[in-house]
């Protein structure tokens, strides 16, 4: 069945990684399902004592051989659970995240558009380590559960078959009762997702601090308190709408377990009253049959359990198959010479295009610009040039070849972006720039960049290389970690791009947030130095674009003009508007 199929899927994974954890998890079973049967021959023996030939120095040597196995079971049982069982738990936990997390960054961006991607992607990182571990443990629990049944079985057959059929017949019906249970905590969990997402944002914005500053001042805090409300609101109509499932189910289990033993009851005293079982043999039995209904209630309460547990690894596996940006085996890019679209076209969503009928070519060492209103298309058409997106018609070019037949790393060498909403994170500032582990960055480059930041002047920030390496970005994570300004955050962005040798960078909106005087300085030094360098702007501020060699008018998700900028002051057109209208608005 495929519920069996996907659970043995993710426990042979974990097997194979974890054969000693395995082993031990089933001999720790093992152990622990004797001390139950041990202690239904003690209590025997002592209600036995006396009314047969039992000696009570048989009953006390087998007391002292019972505290001895349950003391050492109960020591070996509290190490493999409170230290051993933790440590293999984060083990598998990390490798888990790790490979769900190296998918995730192989996959196509316009997936995280998709809010049913973002509710299943966000489940599989709350429930997939659980669900792995639990995949695992429950055939470790099939092989303890056999074994205990095998000999309770045994004992009580020995004794009234019964006993049996009572047992089997309650334990099926509680085995249909758990497996709708299993279902309906799957569908609660499926449904709390969203109201958690959303309840989860409001907490956020109400922890960090580039969201305070503007809650504080503004009465954006009374909408995010009603998103708040309404998600909990949410989450408390699924629960109850699910608890009410439950309910029917679990009073109908109850009924049924009470039932199941009122009959075994009834029968082992008419036995004794017949005298055909001794006191001793009666609490043997009537032990004995509660542990059998309880090791078949276990026993078939792991297949409900899997066939739960099934649904998240379906999802976890589907999450895997989802297809990746571009091939690893492709084409390798060593230097790009063009760039080129041809009729490109791309959607968000499906239904309204976004960009249509892109028709640009951009060849190396040219500087560019994209200009036009907000909403135009321009961030999107730098995030398809810089293979962030996939056109969803027409071609994109490289070197005359098709863009995507390329390696995806080798495109992300070659292609800097600086994006209008870059993020800081609260890592050293030297991995902020180099966006990459401290480990891998050289001295030299190190002093690299401690040279660019003076250029950036942000020098009276980080006075020297090592407080470039020492210091934390952001005080989220770390005690006396360093919150720049808006502007220095601006400027660290730019540094990541222009420390590293791409072929092509790009920038969006790269001044926003500076003054006039560094805005006017950096488009000037990055005209000048990347004088080799393919160079593509997005600026609402046109007059820093003004000596590029072509300028792109999108309007719509079409390029509606192009040429120089003497060129398109002439044609009196939407960029000869739009220059005017900023120009009036700069002064």
């Amino acid at each position: 069945m495929k519920f069996l199929r996907n659970n043995y899927i993710i426990a042979k994974k974990a097997f194979k990684n974890y054969k000693v954890y395995a082993i031990l998890s089933i001999v720790m079973g093992l152990l622990g399902a004797f001390s139950p049967i041990f202690s239904n021959y003690l209590i025997k023996d002592a209600l036995d004592i006396g009314s047969s030939s039992f000696s009570i120095q048989k009953f006390y040597e087998t007391l002292i051989c019972f505290l001895i196995y349950t003391l050492a079971v109960s020591i070996l049982s509290n190490h493999f659970s409170r230290v051993y069982t933790p440590s293999k738990l984060n083990d598998i936990a990390r490798n888990i995240n790790l490979k769900i997390f190296r998918h995730a960054l192989k996959l196509p961006v316009k997936n995280y558009d998709d809010p049913g991607f973002l509710n299943t992607y966000n489940y599989i990182l709350s429930n997939g380590v659980s669900s792995a571990f639990d995949a695992f443990n429950s055939f470790a629990s099939l092989i303890t559960e056999i074994f205990s049944l095998s000999i309770l079985f045994t004992l009580i057959i020995s004794l009234e078959y019964k006993l049996l059929i009572i047992c089997f017949i309650s334990s099926i019906i509680n085995f249909i009762i758990n497996l709708k249970l299993s279902k309906i905590s799957y569908d609660e969990q499926k449904e709390l997702v969203y109201p958690e997402r959303k309840s989860s944002y409001v907490s956020r914005t109400f922890s960090l601090r580039f969201y305070m500053k503007e809650l504080k001042t503004t009465m954006l805090a009374v909408p995010l308190i009603k998103l708040f409300k309404s998600s909990v609101d949410e989450k408390t109509d699924i629960n109850v709408d699910y608890g009410k499932k439950y309910e029917r189910l679990l009073n109908l289990q109850s009924l049924l377990s009470n039932l199941s033993l009122a009959l075994s009851f009834v029968l082992l005293v008419n036995m004794f009253i017949n005298k055909k079982i001794s006191a001793g043999e009666f609490a043997f039995a009537f032990n004995s049959f509660g542990q059998l209904s309880s090791s078949i209630t276990s026993f078939l309460s792991i297949f409900p359990g899997m066939y739960r547990n099934s649904f998240v690894v379906e999802d976890i596996l589907n999450f895997f198959s989802t297809p990746v940006c571009y091939e690893e085996s492709g084409m390798e890019l060593n230097e790009v010479d063009s760039i080129e679209l041809k009729n490109a076209s791309f959607s968000y969503d499906g239904t309204h295009e976004n960009l249509k009928c892109i028709n640009l070519k951009i060849n190396k060492g040219e500087k560019v610009a994209f200009v036009g209103l907000n909403g135009a298309g321009k961030s999107t058409l730098a995030s398809i040039i810089t293979g962030l997106y996939k056109v969803d018609s027409g071609d994109y070019l490289i070197n005359g070849s098709d863009a995507y037949a390329y390696k995806q790393k080798d495109l992300y060498k070659k292609f800097g972006i600086m994006l209008q909403d870059f993020n800081i994170y609260s890592l050293t500032a030297i991995e902020n720039i180099f966006m990459d582990s401290s480990e891998n960055i050289s001295t030299i480059e190190k002093e690299q960049a401690f040279e660019l930041i003076q250029r950036l002047a942000l020098d009276n920030k980080f006075e020297d290389v090592n407080k470039l390496c020492e210091t934390y970005l952001t005080s989220e994570l770390e005690d006396g970690g360093l919150n720049l300004s808006g502007g220095e955050e601006q400027k660290l962005a730019l540094s990541r791009i222009l420390i590293k040798p791409y072929d092509v960078l790009i920038f969006d909106e790269p001044s926003s947030r500076l003054d006039a005087y560094s805005e006017k300085s950096i488009f000037d030094s990055i005209l000048e130095v990347y004088k080799e360098k393919t160079v593509i702007f997005i600026s609402h501020r046109l007059r820093n674009i003004k000596n590029v060699d072509r300028i792109y008018y999108i309007e719509d998700g079409k390029i509606i003009e192009s040429g120089n900028h003497i060129d398109l002051m002439n044609k009196k057109g939407a960029y000869y508007e739009l220059y005017k209208v900023s120009s009036q608005s700069e002064q």
